[in-house]
């Protein structure tokens, strides 16, 4: 009867590990693929940056207190925010599901003398990354079907940080839908 225990125990071991493995190997597969992603579209922004904005991607650039003077909490601020996007999409995709176009987001902030850049990448209209740096910290988010797959980075402000990067991804998408009036 032992032995069967052992056995069991045994089998059950080696199922939990081999779960495991699998469940860590799809992981690295996502994140190799959203890595893939980023690297095409980095090298589109290049591109179009370096091409008088040819090559089927385009951008809109929101720009706050371009002066740089203290403001509402008297503190100096500025802000840049590129939104790139698809520029071969049909109407009917675009009609359908207009948050398809966005490809990427490129947020540069300075606060007081505190700098803060952060990125977020959109496939099909889902968040599949976003990266965060500032305050001596830096942060990677890994998504997967609008759920967080993997973060790297500490912080101790990870909760935070996680709830800001989620709320601006979907008020990005929004602003691009106001800037192209869809």
């Amino acid at each position: 009867m032992k032995s069967l225990h052992k056995i069991i125990t045994l089998a059950f071991i080696i199922q939990m590990l081999s779960t495991s493995v699998l469940l860590q190997a799809q992981q690295n597969s996502n994140i190799q693929h959203i890595r893939q992603i980023y690297k095409e579209v980095k090298d589109r922004i290049a591109f179009a940056k370096e091409n008088k904005f040819e090559g089927g991607i385009y951008c809109n650039i929101l720009e706050e207190n371009i002066t740089n003077k203290a403001w509402i909490n008297n503190k100096t601020s500025h802000s840049t925010k590129e939104f790139w996007y698809e520029g071969s999409l049909s109407n009917e995709e675009l009609e359908e599901n207009p948050k398809l176009a966005l490809l990427m987001v490129i947020e540069k902030a300075t606060i007081s003398k505190q700098k803060i850049y952060s990125e977020y990448l959109y496939e099909k209209g889902e968040l599949i990354f976003a990266f965060y740096k500032g305050k001596a910290q830096e942060l990677r988010f890994y998504y997967k079907n609008g759920k967080l797959i993997k973060q790297l980075g500490k912080s101790k402000q990870s909760n935070s940080a996680l709830e800001l990067i989620n709320d601006n991804a979907k008020k990005y998408q929004n602003i691009l839908l106001a800037f192209s009036g869809l």
